[in-house]
């Protein structure tokens, strides 16, 4: 199994953060440990002192990081 996959695409909005949700998910789902990491947000949300991008804190929410 591999130790680390790198999503990337040559635009936005193509369904990557959904690609990787269902990839984590289903990776998550055969029992293996999994982390995320989103290095560059364009859209943040706030978190009381905090911004957080919306894609990390979706991840958070659904995969129960």
């Amino acid at each position: 199994m591999y130790k680390k996959i790198y999503v990337a695409a040559t635009s936005q909005h193509v369904g990557k953060t959904t690609s990787t949700l269902g990839l984590t998910a289903a990776i998550q789902q055969s029992g293996v440990n999994v982390g995320y990491s989103k290095p560059v947000g364009q859209k943040f949300v706030d978190l009381g002192d905090l911004q957080v991008d919306k894609d990390a804190l979706l991840f958070s929410k659904v995969m129960g990081f």
